[in-house]
């Protein structure tokens, strides 16, 4: 159980900062190294907020309704990242942004999965009953 709960910590620590360093992968193939160090601080400020606050009471729920597959995650992910896009421009919004910010929302979602991987939780909880 205590391990149980080190790995989803060590998911939520981490998984924010997939987003931001694709980011910064993709905008030093492109050559602008600084602007994505600027991207990643960005990414962080968003990603572990929407995470402590969205994220694990998803995750618990998700774990308490047995939900263990990657696709209700990456829902998850991708509603909040655009949730999360729109409330940053209410008035006038700004669809292309609300939509990246959806997607790294599911890279984020993705990432905790992969770090985590309930499903493999719940089928070693099946094999020990």
């Amino acid at each position: 159980m205590k391990l149980q709960r080190l790995n989803t910590l060590l998911g939520a620590l981490l998984a924010p900062l997939a987003p931001g360093v694709l980011l910064v992968l993709l905008a030093a193939i492109l050559g602008r190294p600084s602007e994505g160090l600027f991207m990643l601080l960005g990414s962080v400020m968003l990603t572990y907020p929407a995470m402590l606050v969205v994220g694990l009471p998803i995750h618990l729920a998700y774990s308490l309704l047995g939900l263990v597959r990657i696709w209700p995650y990456l829902i998850a992910g991708l509603f909040t990242g655009a949730i999360v896009g729109w409330v940053m421009n209410p008035v006038q919004s700004n669809w292309a942004l609300t939509a990246f910010i959806g997607a790294c929302g599911a890279v984020t979602s993705a990432a905790f999965w992969i770090l985590i991987r309930p499903d493999r939780r719940m089928a070693t909880h099946a094999l020990a009953d």
